[in-house]
């Protein structure tokens, strides 16, 4: 069955009030269509041939990206998202500026991403998983609960922990040696 991107706009234009759009396993699909502006849910998932996402609604909350691997880039994120994920994204090598609505970041598995912007200080959770190419974390938001970082073997210190975090682990960081939390320092060997 072949990709109708102009039948998707036009029943996307022919139904506004849709507020989450998933487009899975469409691997020639090379570009979105227009996205109504009410949208609040994008899901793209294993569009093997998708190189750039087009301008993105205004009332987005959630963006999930995963299994893109041509994608090398993101645009500017609306001011409304609260939750950003971009899992197997192999060719994107930075992220765009953080909206000060985030609360939660999840990047897995994008060996191309060697920094992230400033975190904005409304971010309660960040995970990072197999980011070889981050060396360095950027100062981590006051209002941080969940910091989780997995096989990210390149980052070889940890800016101080806020005293809002809850749960924080790291696991498979070779490079980090010891954390800050507040007055108190912990030691890995």
């Amino acid at each position: 069955m072949k990709l109708d991107v102009e039948a998707i706009a036009a029943y996307l234009r022919e139904h506004p009030e849709r507020n989450n759009v998933w487009f899975r396993s469409y691997p020639e699909l090379k570009s979105l269509p227009e996205l109504p502006s009410t949208l609040t849910m994008l899901y793209v998932s294993s569009c093997d041939s998708l190189t750039n996402l087009s301008v993105l609604p205004s009332q987005l909350s959630i963006l999930r990206l995963e299994n893109i691997p041509e994608l090398t880039s993101l645009p500017e994120l609306p001011s409304t998202l609260c939750t950003l994920q971009v899992t197997n994204c192999p060719g994107i090598e930075t992220l765009p500026e953080l909206p000060s609505s985030l609360c939660t970041l999840e990047v897995t598995n994008c060996p191309g991403i060697k920094t992230l912007p400033e975190l904005p200080n409304s971010l309660c959770t960040l995970e990072l998983t197999n980011c070889p190419g981050i060396k360095k974390l950027p100062e981590l938001p006051s209002q941080l609960v969940e910091l989780h970082l997995k096989d990210c073997p390149n980052i070889l210190n940890l800016p101080d922990w806020p005293p809002t975090l809850k749960s924080g682990w790291v696991q498979n960081c070779p490079g980090i040696l010891r954390v800050h939390l507040g007055n108190m320092r912990m030691y890995f060997r």
